[in-house]
């Protein structure tokens, strides 16, 4: 009967597959839960591992977690700044695409002609034609700007501004 009872005993400490299952009995040891990292420690015989079933345990010896524990903590320091500054560059590279999606072709070209603090006083086809198409003759300059006078001058006894 002894024999039965320990042999029992025996089957709740054996790993169940892959591993100890949350909620088991288990020796004296270090078991570690490798889907979230968490290392638990059974002081006593009999101790029951935390969880439910559906958590699995590996059991690990003494000099691993020794050598295991700073290097995962090393390992952590190291490289959680280089994943921060992968998730910035994804987040910007998410947010660039979503930005180039939304613009057209018209709305980039729209946007490219305007320069903050220049005045366009002239039409489109005017600021477009060869340069020496526009500067008017000395001639031609003083006749537009009689022009501009006269017009200027009949507004202003008409009241306008």
């Amino acid at each position: 009967m002894n024999s039965e009872m320990l042999k029992g005993r025996e089957d709740e400490r054996q790993p169940s597959g892959s591993g100890y299952r949350g909620g088991q009995k288990v020796s004296p040891g270090y078991y570690w839960n490798l889907s979230t990292g968490e290392l638990c420690i059974a002081r006593k015989e009999g101790d029951s591992l935390p969880g439910t079933p559906n958590r699995c345990y590996i059991r690990t010896p003494p000099f691993l977690v020794v050598f295991l524990v700073p290097l995962v903590g090393a390992l952590y320091v190291l490289v959680l700044p280089f994943l921060g500054f992968a998730s910035l560059a994804e987040a910007l590279a998410r947010l660039l695409a979503r930005l180039g999606a939304a613009a057209t072709l018209s709305q980039f070209l729209a946007g490219a002609r305007w320069l903050p603090g220049r005045a366009y006083l002239m039409d489109w086809t005017a600021r477009h034609r060869a340069p020496e198409a526009q500067q008017p003759t000395p001639g031609e300059a003083k006749t537009q700007l009689e022009k501009l006078e006269s017009e200027v001058k009949g507004r202003r006894e008409k009241g306008e501004k």
